[in-house]
């Protein structure tokens, strides 16, 4: 697989990421409760989660995917939480935690490691990790 695939993969999760605040601010307005709340709050669901999964930290060095790993888990946690508040009915709540900086916060942080390790992989001359539903194929 090649770095810019990889690049690519990357930008790809940075959108997806960032429609979250959309998805979750149309299910609040519309007060949909079905949403999948534990799907949500779990980092590995998504293709991002799923390609971290395939991506092992290496053993005895640095690993450059350990703070998009770190951000990406906080960032599903914060998005599950306010997942959990339009589940609950709790709208306007959950209308405010998405305008509020706490979410903006994790959203931003999540973007910035994603675009650190893009930069990484674009720089790196070594072999380029497998994304994990690229191996059952």
């Amino acid at each position: 697989m090649d770095q810019p695939y990889v690049a690519g993969e990357l930008d790809d999760a940075i959108t997806s990421h960032d429609n979250w605040r959309m998805r979750l601010h149309s299910a609040a307005v519309a007060r949909e409760r079905s949403l999948p709340v534990a799907t949500i709050a779990r980092a590995d669901q998504c293709r991002l989660g799923r390609w971290l999964c395939g991506c092992p930290a290496p053993e005895g060095g640095d690993d450059p995917l350990a703070q998009v790993r770190r951000r990406h888990n906080a960032f599903h946690q914060e998005a599950g939480r306010i997942a959990a508040m339009i589940e609950a009915g709790q709208f306007e709540a959950a209308l405010r935690a998405l305008s509020g900086s706490e979410f903006s916060t994790h959203t931003r942080a999540l973007r910035d490691a994603i675009e650190g390790a893009r930069a990484e992989v674009k720089a790196s001359h070594g072999p380029a990790p497998v994304i994990a539903a690229d191996r059952a194929m």
